[in-house]
């Protein structure tokens, strides 16, 4: 417990709240009488931290079972996304006659998976950062879910490589 405390104030105290006195040489002047802008606060004040090891919303003071639950959840989605791109690739062999289509157009959505893992954060990463975690992966887990269905009943190609695209569940 103590070395946990000594980690968590180590690299508190090496990053963001490291207090740095920043001295300023002189600056010739900024024109036209204007002054400098005022100097930025400290940046310690806007640090957003837990309590103490004590803090209910502190990971670190979970239950285990509450944190192997989470633990297993968050990696069974990032298998069963991961595992979606290559899953598909068997069924290209079916895929094109029923959709009478060449077999490199039916291995399009394959491709197309992958490009949704290069856009998808673009998009998760942000709301993540204003949001937290928590209700971006669930919003994309629900949108992993509609899409793989969607995909499963599709009545057309094009029906198929849109929902590939869409349907990638975003790890953040």
């Amino acid at each position: 417990m103590l070395t946990r405390t000594r980690t968590a104030h180590s690299i508190y105290a090496h990053t963001v709240g490291a207090s740095k006195t920043v001295t300023r040489r002189k600056l010739p002047e900024f024109g036209g009488g204007k002054p400098y802008p005022a100097d930025l606060p400290d940046r310690e004040s806007y640090v957003v931290d837990y309590t103490g090891l004590d803090d209910p919303l502190h990971p670190q003071s979970w239950e285990f079972k509450k944190k192997m639950i989470i633990s297993v959840l968050l990696a069974f989605t990032s298998i069963f996304s991961t595992f979606g791109s290559s899953v598909f690739s068997p069924a290209v062999l079916y895929l094109s006659p029923h959709f009478h289509v060449d077999r490199e157009v039916g291995t399009l959505p394959i491709s197309l998976y992958i490009l949704g893992f290069a856009f998808g954060p673009l998009f998760w990463a942000p709301l993540s950062e204003l949001y937290g975690r928590r209700y971006p992966i669930l919003v994309s887990v629900f949108g992993f879910a509609i899409f793989q269905f969607a995909v499963a009943v599709a009545k057309d190609i094009q029906t198929v490589m849109i929902c590939r695209f869409f349907g990638v569940r975003h790890t953040l």
